[in-house]
Formats: structure tokens, sequence, C-alpha cells
């Protein structure tokens, strides 16, 4: 599952879906419909637009889209947490902290 702000992931759908290399690799693993916030969804793939902050809708959609308690989920900070207020992204690792097998990566 991708995660980024909602007009970023908007952004990268549109260029996923207009590369061919990309496109062809959705394709190949059964690109379903969708409607945001889940901006592109395929087998192996969820392109999930939110607002970061937004935490309540954050862990909402996860557990909408995905077997949280049986996941291993991994968290890279790319550049989001890093433009982020502070507090905000201290919340937002402590927020992903909680879930059972939820693991940090920042490679900054």
């Amino acid at each position: 599952m991708d995660v980024d702000y909602p007009q970023l992931m908007e952004k990268k759908r549109d260029r996923m879906l207009t590369n061919g290399l990309l496109r062809d690799a959705l394709l190949k693993t059964k690109l379903r419909s969708s409607e945001p916030p889940v901006y592109l969804r395929s087998g192996q793939y969820i392109a999930l637009g939110c607002d970061l902050r937004d935490l309540s809708a954050l862990e909402r959609t996860l557990r909408a889209e995905l077997d949280v308690p049986s996941s291993s989920v991994l968290f890279v900070a790319e550049v989001s947490a890093t433009y982020m207020p502070v507090v905000d992204s201290d919340e937002l690792i402590k927020w992903a902290s909680t879930l059972q097998d939820g693991m940090y990566f920042d490679p900054t």
C-alpha cells in the first residue's frame, strides 16, 4: 500500500497509468476499479490518498483495505514526515508504532 497526500497520489496514479511499463505491471496484477481515497487498486498495490495528519481516516482506510492484525507493515517516511510540523510527524510515528507488526524506516 502506497500512502501519500491526495494531490500527490492523484499525480502518481496518472503517471502510472500513462507510463506503459508501470501500467502493464499493474494490469498483470489485476487492476480493479477504485475511487478516492483509494486512487488505484490492483492485486498487489493500493494507492491511498490521505492527509497524514488525519490519523483516524488513515487507520479507518487501512483497516478497510487490509487485514491489519495479520499484516506486517513497513512505514517508509520518504519526505512526507520531514515536511510535516514536528508535532504531526511525531504523532504519525507514534500511531504507526501501535500497529501490532508495524515497523518504521527513515532512509534519511
